[in-house]
């Protein structure tokens, strides 16, 4: 089983689409914190700007049990807004989470701070990893716009 996580209005095809809101066509509505039980047996996993929406300390401790429905090597990838690179763009982080759903930011997502959070929860070899990346192939990344980060990691 693959599993993405936050699909919002981006399903893809071949993995298993989960979101909090019951208004998009999702496989599950659930969150990291309320996960059916029949998600097990993981394989991979792909979080899409879904961790900076989580306090850092509950991201670590519901990835940590994500990681317990993982089989040991599955692949992990996170993708979020760079708050650093948003900065550098001029965007205006209000109007990108405003079209996103509106949703609120709990802490100001980097690359860095990304990888650090997903390695706290217990994920192997984490490293960042550039959005434009080959790394990132085969996990449904919805967009590969330059003020986003992302990290990789193994489950052990």
């Amino acid at each position: 089983m693959r599993l993405n996580v936050g699909c919002g209005r981006f399903r893809a095809q071949g993995w298993v689409n989960i979101d909090n809101d019951p208004n998009v066509i999702a496989d599950h509505v659930a969150d990291l914190t309320n996960l059916p039980p029949q998600i097990r047996n993981v394989q991979a996993v792909y979080l899409g700007h879904v961790l900076h929406l989580i306090p850092p300390d509950d991201a670590i401790k519901v990835l940590a049990r994500l990681w317990e429905r993982c089989l040991p090597g599955a692949q992990v990838a996170a993708v979020g807004p760079d708050a650093l690179r948003l900065l550098d763009t001029g965007i205006d982080l209000i109007k990108v989470h405003e079209h996103l759903g509106g949703k609120d930011r709990r802490w100001a997502c980097t690359q860095a701070r990304l990888a650090d959070i997903i390695r706290a929860s217990g994920l192997q070899r984490t490293r960042p990893v550039l959005i434009d990346s080959d790394d990132l192939q085969g996990f449904p990344v919805v967009s590969r716009v330059s003020w986003q980060c992302a990290a990789r990691g193994h489950v052990r």
